[in-house]
Order: C-alpha cells, then structure tokens, then sequence
C-alpha cells in the first residue's frame, strides 16, 4: 500500500484574482489579524526590551510583514534590501515594513545597521508568532510575507517566496505604479 500523501496547501485567489497559497494551520486572504504576542524588535537591549503588536500596529496603517529564515544570510539580506529600497514608495501608499525572523535582537540590529535598513526587524526566537502565521514548515521557516490592511486585515499572503519575488509580488497586490522617468531626464 503507498504511503499517504499529505494534501497540498490550497490555492486562494485575491482581490485581483490571482491564485495564492494558504498558510497551513495560519492565517488566510480576508482574516482579521490575530492579536498575536508583542514581539522584541532589533532596538531592544538587555535592560530594556522594545516591543512592537502587529495587531496595534495596524490599526491607523496597513503593514507588509516579510518572513525570513536567517538574519545576515546571502537570500535575507537581497529580500530585506528590496524592501528597504521601497520603503519610501511604501509608505507612501500607507504601508509600513516589518522584517520577522526567529533571530535574537542583537544579531538583528547588528545586521540593520550593516545594510542601513530603515524599517523595524522583529525577533520570534520561540517562534511562537511564527507558528500562528502557518510559516513554519518541518521545523523550517519559509520565506514569506503578508500584507496587512489597515485596520488589520489580511490582503495577500506569499509562502515560499524566492527573496526578487517578494518586493515585486507585494507592490504588485497594493496595485503601486512604477514609476516611469519624466520626458527630457536622462
């Protein structure tokens, strides 16, 4: 007799209609975001912890939560760097960054400041948070992000992202332009 198959992530279409996959055990396109545990974020020391709730977080502004395995890795470091370099163009149209892993704050603040990143990293080392987000995958975290309304609901959902793919599949589901260079510049 074959061994059982365990069943595939579904697939969930957005608002644009493209197909997306759920997070297993997580969260899904439309939820309202959990109120999940405030997380130590890269600026907390040894005397004093900073923590940040998603859930407050995005009340008054949308966010994109990028998941990334390892902090200071070649394919971490080019996805948070894309995101980095969007920070403006995000903001902009209301969205606010978070960087998440279950790296320790200070090797996460070690790592921002190495790459000048402008944007909140936040550390899960007992990947509780993590679990709750459907992200965890045979004790592996999966690169991932998600895009949060504001108001807390959740718009797109990316598992298993290459780290190019992020920044291009989240600007794409806010509808963002690009924008395009003005006639007579070079």
């Amino acid at each position: 007799m074959p061994p059982k198959r365990k069943p595939a992530q579904e697939a969930v279409l957005d608002t644009a209609g493209q197909a997306h996959k759920e997070a297993k055990g997580g969260l899904k396109i439309g939820d309202n975001l959990p109120d999940l545990v405030a997380l130590e974020t890269d600026e907390s020391k040894p005397d004093a912890e900073k923590k940040v709730s998603l859930k407050e977080a995005t009340i008054e502004r949308g966010a994109i939560i990028f998941v990334y395995p390892k902090a200071n890795t070649p394919g971490c470091t080019k996805q948070a760097c894309s995101f980095n370099e969007s920070v403006d163009k995000l903001g902009k149209a209301g969205y606010q960054i978070f960087g998440l892993s279950a790296d320790k704050p200070k090797s996460q603040a070690n790592w921002k400041q190495k790459h000048n990143m402008t944007f909140t990293l936040l550390c899960d080392p007992s990947q509780e948070v993590l679990k709750q987000l459907g992200v965890i995958k045979a004790g592996k975290i999966t690169r991932s992000h998600f895009v949060i309304e504001k108001g807390g609901k959740v718009k797109d959902i990316q598992l298993g992202i290459s780290p190019a793919k992020s920044i291009v599949e989240a600007i794409k589901v806010l509808g963002i332009e690009e924008e395009e260079p003005q006639e007579g510049s070079s």
